[in-house]
């Protein structure tokens, strides 16, 4: 699978990425495209996909998303999670969890799996409000 070069920056540095991929069947866009960057986009490449993040796609004009579509190009529009990525997989908990219902109190159990006990009783609420 090819990865879809990304856009982004002021409207030359839109169009000189866009040049430079012209062939390219897709775009992403991190950052809000003006109507005059879109056009020359689409006039000079291959594009029948943009991908926009939901904060970019709800500051674009109706009227643009509307014509995009009309001439068949597909929007597609994704969220992004923000902020920083956990260092915890869930694995110490699952373990720590597996330890505190054999009966080990939660202080060892979690010293046992290399967390902190406000990490396992973290992830314990975000358990029981799913």
């Amino acid at each position: 699978m090819r990865k879809i070069p990304v856009l982004s920056g002021k409207r030359a540095k839109m169009e000189a990425a866009a040049l430079s991929n012209a062939g390219a069947r897709a775009f992403r866009f991190s950052t809000k495209p003006s109507s005059l960057a879109l056009a020359f986009i689409l006039n000079h490449s291959k594009a029948k996909k943009l991908v926009f993040s939901k904060a970019i796609y709800s500051r674009m004009a109706k009227k643009v998303i509307r014509a995009m579509k009309n001439i068949g190009v597909k929007v597609e529009v994704v969220s992004r999670s923000a902020g920083r990525p956990r260092s915890l997989q869930n694995s110490g908990y699952r373990r720590a969890r597996k330890l505190v219902f054999g009966g080990k109190p939660a202080a060892k159990a979690c010293k046992k799996a290399g967390i902190s006990r406000r990490t396992y009783y973290y992830y314990k609420a975000l358990e029981e409000n799913r």
